[in-house]
């Protein structure tokens, strides 16, 4: 018997529209956080209701469902799309076109969605060559976009900003939820699924394990291509933000000539862009406002190499430093904050400095046992 909807009382929980959910999400391999159901429209004489899918990367899949549980007009952020199926709840091939055709063009449109959020264009308009000379001149027009331009990049990183701390509060909520209120729960659910492995890697005072789960250490990529923010922040989000991985801390000896065995340790990496970004020139302690820095975005891909091989731990106001050997007079370190309620590392920073930094660090190892934290690290000796 074909599917017949009731439109009126359509909504985000109807199994019909949580087939779609699940279908595009999988198919895209972006989560979907948010879904918005409008009212009974007559849509090309058509009565149809409204269905907006919003994507963890930002578009929004609009479709236009009938009562027969179809779809006959879809819009992908806010233009009109051509569909290969009707998403029909009864005809399993083309309710497959349909997801198929709508996440290769989400898929393959991502990054220019990114790079048109992050960026407008501005240009001077021509004058009017019956009007009169306009009083100002090309420079001071020039100027003032400019000063435009600059005015709206601000709104739109406080805007996506706003959107990613939602993101991750429906995030928290879900966690939650799934989990009851312990603060491992949240953890667990929040990082947990098919492809991630258990582990028990830190043990609590009580001597019980606290179980997490976790992603295993993976080789990641090159970040050497990395010419822009939003390519950074692109990596960023695909490789680290949000994940939990189990790592293994390296000596540079063998524990026959006085190295350590290796140290395994959870690190979570948060919605940070401090691996990537830097103050800008000038800018006080108290100013927030950070800039792309592509010596370190082009390193995005050593952070987890660092962590696991580096060539000194040191420590520096209570966070862990994990030392990459020098070059060219700079190290690459890796900051790292140990959390004890949850019984792992947070990711902090990653940045470089210079020898004559790090031989200042180590001078002032003495004054820092005040700042001593109960980690896997701290209570192994340096490589």
């Amino acid at each position: 018997m074909a599917t017949q909807l009731n439109l009126v009382g359509l909504n985000a929980d109807n199994a019909y529209i949580k087939k779609i959910k699940d279908a595009l999400s999988s198919a895209t391999g972006q989560e979907i956080p948010l879904i918005n159901i409008d009212k009974v429209k007559r849509v090309a004489g058509v009565s149809a209701v409204p269905a907006e899918f919003v994507f963890a990367g930002g578009q929004a899949l609009k479709i236009y469902i009938r009562a027969g549980a179809d779809v006959f007009k879809a819009e992908l952020n806010g233009k009109g799309i051509v569909l290969s199926g009707d998403f029909s709840n009864d005809l399993k091939m083309t309710f497959d076109n349909a997801v198929t055709g709508v996440a290769k063009q989400i898929r393959d449109g991502q990054k220019k969605f990114e790079l048109s959020r992050t960026k407008e264009k501005f240009k001077i308009p021509r004058q009017n060559q019956n009007t009169a000379v306009s009083s100002k001149s090309i420079s001071v027009q020039l100027k003032e976009a400019q000063e435009q331009e600059t005015i709206l990049d601000q709104q739109i990183v406080e805007r996506t900003q706003l959107r990613d701390q939602l993101l991750e509060q429906i995030e928290q909520a879900k966690a939650v939820k799934e989990a009851g209120q312990s603060d491992l729960g949240k953890f667990d659910s929040a990082f947990g699924g098919s492809n991630f492995v258990k582990i028990h890697a830190m043990t609590g005072e009580d001597g019980g394990k606290s179980g997490k789960k976790a992603l295993p250490a993976l080789h990641l990529p090159s970040s050497l291509h990395i010419s822009s923010l939003a390519e950074a922040e692109a990596y960023w989000n695909q490789y680290f933000k949000g994940k939990t991985y189990a790592l293994q801390v390296h000596s540079r000896r063998t524990p026959d000539k006085g190295g350590h065995e290796p140290i395994s340790i959870l690190v979570y990496f948060g919605d940070t862009n401090h691996a990537y970004s830097e103050k800008p020139e000038g800018a006080s302690h108290h100013n927030n406002e950070r800039v792309i820095s592509l010596e370190r975005a082009k390193m995005l891909d050593q952070i987890i190499a660092t962590i696991q091989h580096p060539h000194a731990r040191l420590i520096s106001r209570g966070n862990d430093l994990l030392i990459a050997a020098p070059v060219k007079g700079q190290q690459y370190t890796v900051a790292l904050t140990w959390r004890d309620v949850q019984k792992l590392y947070s990711f902090e920073s990653a940045h470089f400095k210079t020898e004559r930094q790090i031989n200042d660090i180590k001078f002032n190892q003495t004054n820092e046992k005040k700042n001593k934290n109960k980690g896997g690290l701290q209570k192994n000796k340096s490589p």
